[in-house]
């Protein structure tokens, strides 16, 4: 609910300060939150409240992501002279791809390790529940890996994207003059 209720608050973002450091805050949001479920999120209703924070910057990533890559197929067309917005969005569901890839990957890793079971019918009503390591590794699963990955991710972009909000401004300009 909060992803939803944050949109309007990252357009606004994204619009003030431009897409590219946008993308960045809004990753670190969600690397900073994430600890917190690996911590307290053993009770439902902070779970929740951790999932909605949490939210907020899902919300701001994903309105952030879809400037990013608009700003970074506009400086190419204007590099090259010519749209290719196939070619590289292609190549964006590639990576995409990839990611359930290793999302299987840190499941099973973490699982093994933590001797986590999906197998076995955890019924927390009789007592039968996973390890207190198992826990720990189900919540470090979805929470401080994955944001640590996206964090070194968000570092990389941050190195290789230097398009800037005044850039993606201009280059908006040039590509009306050269009718594209």
């Amino acid at each position: 609910m909060y992803n939803f209720i944050s949109i309007p608050f990252w357009m606004k973002i994204v619009k003030k300060i431009g897409a590219r450091k946008s993308y960045f805050y809004a990753m670190i949001w969600s690397f900073v939150i994430s600890p917190f479920f690996l911590l307290f999120g053993w009770e439902f209703l902070i779970a929740v409240l951790i999932g909605m924070l949490g939210g907020v910057g899902n919300a701001g990533i994903a309105v952030s992501f879809n400037s990013v890559y608009s700003e970074a197929i506009d400086n190419a067309a204007v590099e090259t002279g010519k749209r290719e917005e196939t070619s590289y969005l292609g190549v964006l569901r590639f990576f995409s791809a990839t990611g359930l890839v290793w999302q299987v990957l840190i499941f099973m890793v973490v699982s093994y390790i933590t001797g986590y079971n999906p197998n076995i019918e955890y019924d927390y009503s009789k007592g039968i529940r996973p390890s207190e390591l198992a826990r720990i590794g189900l919540n470090m699963q979805i929470s401080v890996i994955p944001a640590t990955i996206s964090l070194i991710a968000g570092l990389i972009f941050l190195k290789f994207n230097n398009i800037t909000k005044e850039l993606a401004l201009e280059n908006k300009n040039k590509l009306l003059d050269m009718g594209l």
